[in-house]
């Protein structure tokens, strides 16, 4: 698995090509973008792992991505890690098999501190986001009020919509 970019020009797709860093025999997926789409977070297995896939980042700078950094043992584990969600208020969300949980992947929640390698202490979002089976692919609207995961609590991975009932609409920081 890679992860590939292209621009959109004259409404058409061009000049697809796999992001720079990338190795062959190394999977690279669920991409997500930082809200200045300056930092790529996504789930790897390239060498430095802590377990099978780990969370990374890789920062665009002067027209190209960095080599990407491991986010580190307070968020990967030995086991599994994917599917990163970046809000613009700066909050990630990911989904672990190796953090304490319900079972599955359960979805958990960080902040970065500023020094751009040390988070928050990870916070498992819970019930009814997470369930004894694998709760994947969390997203949050802007103003933090609904968004999506998906889950294979009916069996099948479905898609599910929820709303946070008696949360005001956050409004996001000016300049994002």
């Amino acid at each position: 698995m890679q992860i590939w970019v292209s621009s959109f020009r004259d409404d058409r797709w061009i000049d697809q090509r796999s992001l720079e860093f990338m190795i062959l025999g190394s999977n690279y997926s669920h991409p997500a973008l930082s809200a200045d789409g300056r930092t790529l977070y996504f789930a790897s297995d390239m060498k430095g792992s802590h377990g099978g896939m780990d969370i990374w980042m890789s920062n665009y700078e002067s027209g190209s991505w960095t080599y990407p950094i491991n986010l580190g043992t307070d968020i990967n584990t030995p086991k599994d890690e994917g599917w990163p969600f970046i809000h613009p208020d700066g909050d990630l969300y990911f989904s672990s098999k190796g953090h304490a949980g319900y079972g599955g992947y359960d979805i958990f929640r960080t902040r970065p501190l500023g020094n751009g390698k040390d988070w928050l202490p990870i916070e498992n979002l819970g019930k009814p986001f997470n369930t004894s089976f694998s709760d994947i692919s969390f997203v949050l609207s802007d103003d933090q009020t609904q968004g999506f995961l998906a889950s294979n609590r009916s069996r099948s991975y479905d898609i599910f919509k929820y709303t946070l009932n008696g949360v005001e609409s956050q409004p996001l920081p000016p300049d994002v």
